[in-house]
């Protein structure tokens, strides 16, 4: 096998806090977006700023808005901030980034040249959290965390409560940012984490060891199939991943109270919002049933040294269309995609999509194309149906 390549992913980290100072939160977000549409519009009135690298353009954007310290210039951008440098600089590379984003899809537009395209518009407002550089926060026993925030008057220190911290102490923790969210306070860090195999699914095939999983999935209890298969296609082990009934039965609950609330009030306001509770938690049954399964094909695959995961691309199969109706656990076939590619890759484990077309007419033994007879698929016909080949009088499907 050729020589391992190592990478990296930037990997998260949620942590509530417990403040007294929600609204010094709030007025040190919207000082940072004041900042960060001031500077949005200096990039685009000034479209060959956008050419250099970020940081090259950042220093650009400080001498446009600075005065000169050494011959006491002053700017045709320049305004007074009372922001420390460490925010003004973390809204210059947010002001970037969404310059960016803007040209990239008027170019776009204007490539196309269609009656239907629409010209994007510039934004009037961000709604973008904080971004918090160094010298802005400062960690104590990893239970609270100091945060230079602005009062209405001054910028002055203030002391917060972390919820919980399960971070490791030789973590590369990059800068943080809080997101707030009604009442709550929300520090979001960034974490860079380094993969010690990068190397494409070409390159691991060369392995002779090599382990492949694949994974189907089905509108039952079994919700995933797991199949790991070494280079050869010699079976090594399998798994059924059940809970199909189980998000079945929640998810049909809570319909069900839905619908009978609709049909009590006839579809009225006061109704509707009193669902609501039901409908946030179809979603979180949903994203606690993706994660479950998710998990356990990745510590599966992990179990069994598996390095590539492939995936069956069924865009035009006629069963997913048809099981993709009344919560049917199918259903959470993207998002179960999602989240195991997501944790796989964390995992120096690869995915990639099989294409499935014909997979059901061909002898799992020669490959032959077969003749079926099933037209409809009941499951007596299914049952009665055995797959005949030329080579062989009978032979069962791989697929």
């Amino acid at each position: 096998m050729s020589e391992t390549k190592k990478g990296s992913y930037i990997k998260t980290h949620k942590i509530r806090l417990y403040t007294d100072y929600l609204e010094y939160f709030r007025l040190t977000n919207q000082v940072f977006n004041e900042l960060i549409m001031i500077y949005y519009k200096i990039i685009l009135k000034n479209k060959e700023l956008i050419k250099y690298p970020p940081r090259k353009c950042r220093t650009e954007i400080e001498k446009m808005t600075l005065i000169d310290k050494k011959t006491g210039e002053i700017p045709d951008e320049y305004f007074e901030p009372d922001a420390p440098s460490r925010i003004r600089r973390a809204a210059i590379m947010q002001a970037i980034g969404q310059a960016q984003a803007y040209f990239t899809k008027l170019e776009k537009a204007q490539a196309e040249e269609t009656k239907k395209t629409k010209i994007p518009g510039v934004a009037d407002k961000f709604n973008i959290p904080t971004t918090l550089y160094k010298e802005l926060y400062k960690y104590s026993n990893n239970r609270k965390i100091e945060i230079k925030l602005y009062n209405g008057k001054d910028w002055k220190w203030y002391e917060s409560k972390l919820s919980k911290w399960d971070i490791s102490e030789n973590a590369n923790l990059l800068s943080p940012r809080i997101e707030i969210h009604g009442n709550l306070v929300m520090l979001c860090i960034p974490e860079k984490c380094i993969i010690e195999n990068i190397t494409t699914i070409q390159e691991r095939m060369k392995d002779e060891n090599i382990r492949i999983c694949g994974i189907a999935f089905s509108g039952k209890n079994n919700i995933a199939t797991c199949v790991v298969v070494d280079r050869r296609g010699k079976f090594v082990k399998s798994l059924f991943v059940q809970g199909g009934n189980e998000y079945k039965y929640l998810t049909s609950q809570a319909m069900r109270k839905i619908k009978r609330n609709n049909h009590k009030a006839k579809n009225s306001e006061k109704i509707k919002g009193y669902n609501k509770k039901y409908w946030q938690k179809i979603s979180r049954y949903r994203n606690h049933f993706s994660h479950v399964i998710s998990k356990k094909i990745v510590d599966f695959c992990k179990e069994n040294q598996v390095q590539i995961i492939a995936l069956s691309s069924i865009t035009n199969d006629e069963d997913y269309l048809k099981y993709a109706k009344n919560f049917n656990p199918i259903t959470l076939r993207e998002r179960i995609i999602n989240y195991t590619k997501q944790k796989a890759f964390n995992n120096n484990i690869l995915t990639t999509y099989v294409s499935m077309k014909d997979k059901s007419n061909k002898c799992y033994k020669c490959g032959e194309l077969m003749e079926r007879n099933i037209k409809k698929r009941t499951s007596k016909k299914i049952k009665e149906d055995k797959a005949m080949c030329k080579n062989r009088t009978s032979s069962r499907l791989l697929f």
